[in-house]
């Protein structure tokens, strides 16, 4: 019975780091997909469950091939994008006293 008591100490971990990866994809599908929380997190599962894997298997797969894409022009025009929100807020009204 005591090798069942440090089973559930190790499986809230995977769990953390699983759900971790997931989000991480999830804010990645919603991105690219422009497609809501709740519509990415579904097409992650759907896919996942289309390819006989958990959704934790394939976040971790897309997780892992995403630093390939980052050569990608249409990621670089994001971040030159994302850039100008960031480092000039008042461009885009915020940051502004109304």
């Amino acid at each position: 019975m005591e090798e069942n008591s440090t089973e559930p100490t190790a499986r809230p971990n995977e769990s953390d780091d699983s759900r971790e990866v997931i989000e991480q994809v999830n804010g990645v599908l919603m991105l690219v997909y422009g497609i809501t929380a709740e519509q990415a997190f579904a097409l992650l599962r759907t896919c996942a469950q289309d390819s006989n894997i958990s959704a934790a298997q394939l976040a971790e797969r897309i997780a892992t091939c995403l630093p390939t894409l980052s050569d990608s022009p249409a990621l670089w025009q994001t971040r030159v994008q994302l850039n100008r929100i960031l480092l000039v807020p008042d461009a885009h009204g915020a940051g502004r006293a109304r």
